[in-house]
């Protein structure tokens, strides 16, 4: 999303600053702390994603077979989303 300029800088200066704040103190140190856990967990993740997609491909480069697989419909590089 982006500013278009339709709307008066003022306005939303008071949207800004009236908006809910985040949790702050314990509750805020809590969620923060989880929030660190997911991200490291789903980094892992990505990691792990791409190191067996790369093993993937260099096994099916070095098949015998290669060019009849690669040939087939809907047989084409996947390229998953966010990696």
């Amino acid at each position: 999303m982006r500013y278009t300029g339709r709307t008066d800088p003022a306005t939303l200066h008071t949207r800004l600053t009236a908006a809910p704040r985040g949790a702050t103190g314990d509750e805020g140190a809590a969620h923060a702390a989880i929030t660190r856990a997911l991200v490291a967990t789903l980094s892992a993740l990505v990691e792990q994603i791409t190191i067996l997609s790369q093993q993937i491909e260099k096994q099916l480069a070095a098949h015998a077979d290669a060019h009849i697989f690669t040939s087939l419909p809907r047989s084409g590089t996947v390229v998953p989303h966010g990696f």
